[in-house]
């Protein structure tokens, strides 16, 4: 019975020492709620996997809050932005990267990829995807809302707004999925206040296919920023799922666990768009 008991807890073990995605390690208090980042306060995160190491310093206070929130792609560079900055070190050497403020980090191995995730409503994204050099992959809003169009609707849709469109095809934020359109609202900040009514009258602006169980208090918000970012979009407890894989090298999504229990998929596979359809 005893030897048993021993060969079942070396087996629980082996499995946890051969699993290939570590969840962020830390080392110091971990960054809950978003209006943290209105005081001043300088703190680091430590993370690491068998092959790499992770720190990221994050500075805070009201100025600094305020910049980051503006800078959207400018956020990745290192001589704009010096308040978030994450620092890669593997057996060889040690990159150093502007990135989001991050609050939780997912090292897979085996895929060599970090997943970070962000709570920070003043953050551009809330998603950002590296490779271990540090190149970013991929980034992505996480919004309580959507624009979602049919055929048609794209097309007026291109016609009426056509910065809106090509800021979305610039930045990868249109998804085609089942006949449908579903446009990220990165530029919705951008939009004036006639423009945002348009967009609502057309009934195409509609609560995200990704979050079909949000609190209703997202829905009547006023707030532009709650509009636009969605923040509590993965359990604080166990963030991570998996990846969806295409093939054994190549991520098409990414599977979180969100507050509810249930599990949301990120794409990371876009169409191309090139504008208005002929």
């Amino acid at each position: 019975m005893l030897l048993k008991t021993k060969i079942k807890i070396l087996v629980l073990l082996l499995a946890l020492y051969c699993s290939k995605i570590t969840l962020a390690q830390k080392d110091s208090v971990v960054r809950k709620l978003s209006y943290e980042y209105t005081y001043f306060s300088i703190d680091t995160l430590y993370f690491h996997s068998k092959k790499i190491e992770i720190q990221h310093t994050l500075i805070r206070n009201r100025e600094l809050c305020r910049k980051i929130s503006n800078l959207d792609d400018f956020v990745f560079n290192d001589s704009v932005n010096k308040t978030s900055l994450l620092h890669i070190a593997n057996r060889h050497t040690t990159i150093t990267i502007a990135t989001i403020p991050i609050d939780d980090i997912i090292i897979d191995d085996s895929k060599e990829l970090i997943l970070c995730l962000s709570r920070a409503i003043i953050s551009p994204y809330q998603i950002v995807l590296y490779n271990f050099d540090g190149k970013l992959l991929f980034k992505k809003i996480i919004s309580p809302f959507e624009i979602v169009l049919d055929s048609i609707n794209y097309v007026q849709f291109c016609d009426s707004f056509p910065a809106f469109l090509q800021y979305a095809i610039n930045e990868k934020q249109i998804l085609f999925e089942k006949g449908l359109y579903y446009i990220d609202l990165g530029y919705w900040k951008f939009l004036s206040k006639e423009e945002k009514e348009k967009i609502q009258s057309k009934k195409w602006y509609k609560q995200s296919h990704y979050f079909p169980n949000l609190f209703p208090e997202y829905i009547n918000s006023n707030s532009s920023a709650r509009l636009s970012k969605y923040t509590n979009f993965y359990s604080l407890t166990d963030p991570f799922y998996e990846f969806e894989m295409y093939q054994p090298s190549q991520p098409i999504g990414i599977i979180l666990n969100d507050e509810f229990g249930g599990k949301v998929t990120i794409p990371l596979s876009f169409c191309s768009f090139s504008g208005r359809p002929e």
